[in-house]
């Protein structure tokens, strides 16, 4: 008697949807389409994480080339703490920085969108 389309759109909204994938994706009794869905989403949300994942090591090396500290925080850091990293969606990386170094990241970042970084 569960409602699968509603319970699958209050999760969507909840940002639980990837957890729920997980949780469900072996029970019996779910609708196909609605089973596919999920994986749907868990797929953009792995390529999403790893796309996230492959920005951050390249930003983390220029930071460290350039030596400049930082520190991850928020989603980044917790996303290692699940069971499977996609599990916690996520379309940025929080750094903290000290403020004497923003002009300088300012002018990496503009090199980088100019493609002038190794």
């Amino acid at each position: 008697g569960v409602d699968f389309p509603t319970l699958i759109k209050l999760a969507n909204i909840h940002r639980i949807d990837i957890p729920m994938y997980y949780a469900l994706k072996d029970v019996s009794g779910i609708p196909e389409e609605l089973q596919a869905e999920l994986k749907k989403r868990q797929d953009v949300n792995a390529l999403k994480s790893a796309v996230v994942s492959a920005e951050t090591e390249y930003l983390n090396g220029v930071f460290d080339k350039n030596q400049i500290p930082y520190m991850l925080l928020k989603g980044s850091v917790i996303r290692e703490l699940y069971p499977s990293p996609d599990m916690r969606t996520s379309c940025d990386v929080d750094y903290l920085t000290k403020p004497e170094d923003t002009d300088k990241i300012e002018k990496l970042m503009e090199k980088d969108l100019c493609g002038e970084l190794d």
